[in-house]
């Protein structure tokens, strides 16, 4: 254990609740301790700051099997209060779960104005951080483990098979309830690196220069920008602004710039190759910027 000097203690208490009889299956009790362990080591590892961590087991409460779970970690003290706790990121992993139940997801969007990671499964979403994204990947024993609580859950019958997972620091508690049905399609492990590898998306605040326009095809554009040495296509889903240049409100000179949101998604061949390919969406058009103002401008390119 680290020297406790310059480290501030945060405490945390994350709670399973197996609803049924008061007894638990062994092996359920040890997958739920298990996948508990593996992805808080992960977090320590992927959370800046977190030097170190203990996990206390309470006694056992009465009534649906409760397991409480007592989380201390200790991190540099200038890193707080900006650091995201263990608590967090293990409620997020519970969440990217739940939203995916047992499939690989259609989408993993990164958006580096806000930091966030947006999952996107058959029919919901969740947004997490990018530690969190960090945790799920770093090994596939996490994925491992929870189909393990799901394959004990199914076959222990002091159980109804619905979780809820607790988790509050101080007077902050968040409540995640996963049923049944959910517990079940847990059952088949959601290896996420292995699904980001193949494509990535990110979406950017930036400038970009129109390098070809043409009025009567605005999706055959050209733009320059810093992502790239090579001008590059960028599909312009705007509606509005399309609307404004085809009825000629907007016009553009050799100098005009546009400051856009922009996506991007970056594929990979899975023939072993590596090869990638690269796809530019414009999301937004937030402003159009005149030939007078480029000198003022801050641009990308």
């Amino acid at each position: 254990m680290l020297s406790r000097k310059n480290y501030i203690k945060t405490e945390e208490n994350i709670e399973f609740q197996f609803d049924g009889e008061k007894g638990i299956d062994i092996e359920t009790l040890i997958a739920s301790l298990e996948y508990t362990k593996t992805v808080l080591k992960s977090t320590k590892n992927n959370v800046a700051g977190i030097e170190d961590y203990e996990i206390i087991v309470e006694p056992f409460k009465e009534g649906s099997f409760i397991v409480a779970i007592k989380v201390l970690a200790y991190s540099l003290v200038e890193l707080i209060p900006s650091i995201l706790t263990m608590g967090e990121v293990f409620t997020q992993t519970f969440k990217i779960w739940k939203t995916l139940r047992g499939k690989p997801p259609k989408e993993v969007i990164r958006n580096e104005m806000n930091n966030t990671i947006k999952i996107v499964g058959d029919n919901n979403t969740v947004v997490v951080s990018p530690e969190t994204l960090n945790v799920v990947t770093d090994t596939k024993k996490i994925a491992e483990d929870l189909s393990n609580i799901s394959k004990k859950m199914s076959k222990d019958s002091s159980r109804t098979g619905n979780i809820k997972l607790t988790v509050a620091k101080d007077d902050d508690v968040e409540i995640l309830e996963l049923d049944k049905e959910t517990v079940e399609t847990l059952k088949n492990p959601v290896f996420l690196k292995d699904s980001i590898s193949k494509e990535e998306v990110t979406v950017s605040h930036i400038v970009l220069k129109p390098g070809t326009v043409k009025f009567d095809n605005i999706d055959d554009w050209v733009f320059y920008s810093s992502l790239s040495e090579k001008p590059i296509k960028a599909k312009i889903e705007d509606s509005e602004f399309r609307r404004k240049v085809s009825e000629g409100v907007i016009t553009f000179g050799s100098e005009t710039r546009i400051e856009v949101i922009l996506q991007t998604t970056t594929s990979t061949l899975t023939d072993g190759s590596e090869k990638k390919t690269t796809e530019h969406k414009i999301l937004k058009v937030e402003k159009v910027i005149d030939a007078e103002k480029v000198d003022q401008l801050k641009a990308d390119i």
